[in-house]
């Protein structure tokens, strides 16, 4: 789907895994790139029919996804064309640059962790929402939802 491909193999068992666990899943981004997401948070939503849908913070996103030999592969993706402050369109420049190559990814619980490296996000659950103010670095405060 995508002609970007990175040479990023790690994690490709727990991907298998987690193959059928991301589809029909929501989540925001809590970190990207080691760095706390500002307001309005990146959205993302894997659908069970393999469409993603959210939000960058700044634009609307969507587009397909599919979990190929434990990559998560995102294709065909477009979002609207609306500006927003320098830092909200930096922090989009980074996600779009994360979905747009093959990427290993694993869902432990309520956390989705994308990608490794510098680039790397950090998703967790739309109910598991960290307390204005903490860091959400560590996992340090996690929440658990039945």
């Amino acid at each position: 789907m995508t002609e970007n491909v990175a040479d990023n193999t790690a994690g490709n068992t727990a991907g298998n895994t987690a193959g059928n666990a991301i589809h029909g899943t929501e989540w925001t981004v809590q970190e990207l790139g080691g760095e706390v997401t500002a307001p309005p948070k990146p959205q993302l939503s894997f659908g069970a029919d393999g469409r993603l849908t959210g939000t960058t913070g700044v634009n609307r996103l969507m587009g397909e996804f599919e979990v190929r030999d434990g990559l998560l592969v995102v294709g065909n993706a477009a979002t609207t064309r609306m500006a927003g402050p320098p830092e909200a369109m930096a922090q989009e420049q980074r996600l779009l640059e994360l979905l747009g190559a093959e990427q290993a990814f694993v869902i432990t619980g309520d956390r989705l962790e994308i990608g490794d490296g510098e680039a790397a996000a950090l998703l967790v659950r739309p109910s598991i929402q960290p307390v204005p103010g903490e860091a959400a670095a560590g996992g340090a405060g996690s929440a658990e939802t039945a």
